[in-house]
């Protein structure tokens, strides 16, 4: 738990704000590399998504494009402070550059234009972290997946599409991934989703496939 001491700031320097207090000590002498739990315990995420769009299906190519919303939430055991030594504060902002930030990325990226379609290099939105560690990490990202589509009869064929998620750094002794626990059914419930496309139906089934497919599971 951290304490700050107010120093006097300069009128108009954000160093006045208790937001610029409570950043500025966490982030000292902070390593955004060690995973945020003391011990040998796993990081628990909890991961969804909510589909927004079905941008494309290309049978020729076996590419689907979708427009996700993705929501990310985890415990951080470095990032708490008491909110009455800062003015009631109770939540800041960092940028996933700054500190620890799971690496779950697609599987089955078909996106030659980025390596990792995941982690800092898809979510650029800020991480909001409030006193007791809980850090959510949530924001648009459009996914471009390789999917093995059989056209038979088309254009009455049922595709399925399944998009892999998981770590390429942690295996699932270090990081846990969860469903993350949707009350208003936005979200996926069993990451999988009905989508109307061209007369079709085509199924868009997403799994946290860390156990199944992540190849580090010994780490």
């Amino acid at each position: 738990m951290h304490n700050l001491d107010l120093d006097q700031g300069v009128l108009g320097s954000s160093n006045v704000s208790f937001e610029h207090q409570v950043r500025s000590v966490l982030l000292s002498d902070y390593d955004k590399n060690v995973r945020p739990v003391l011990g040998k315990k796993p990081v628990e995420v909890a991961f969804g998504m909510k589909i927004s769009r079905l941008v494309k299906v290309d049978t020729k190519e076996q590419i689907v494009i979708l427009d996700t919303w993705v929501v990310q939430k985890w415990k951080n055991e470095f990032l708490v402070w008491d909110s009455k030594a800062f003015g009631d504060v109770t939540r800041v902002q960092f940028l996933p550059s700054e500190i620890w930030v799971p690496d779950i990325s697609l599987y089955n990226n078909g996106d030659d234009s980025i390596t990792l379609a995941g982690g800092r290099t898809k979510f650029v939105t800020e991480v909001s972290v409030d006193n007791d560690g809980n850090c959510v990490w949530s924001g648009p990202a459009t996914f471009k997946a390789n999917c093995d589509l059989q056209i038979i009869s088309w254009p009455f064929d049922n595709q399925t599409c399944e998009l892999g998620f998981g770590s390429y750094t942690y295996g699932e002794n270090r990081l846990d991934i969860k469903l993350f626990e949707d009350k208003s059914g936005e979200y996926t419930s069993e990451y999988q989703l009905m989508l109307r496309w061209c007369n079709k139906t085509s199924r868009i089934q997403i799994f946290n496939s860390s156990r199944r497919l992540n190849p580090t599971t010994s780490r």
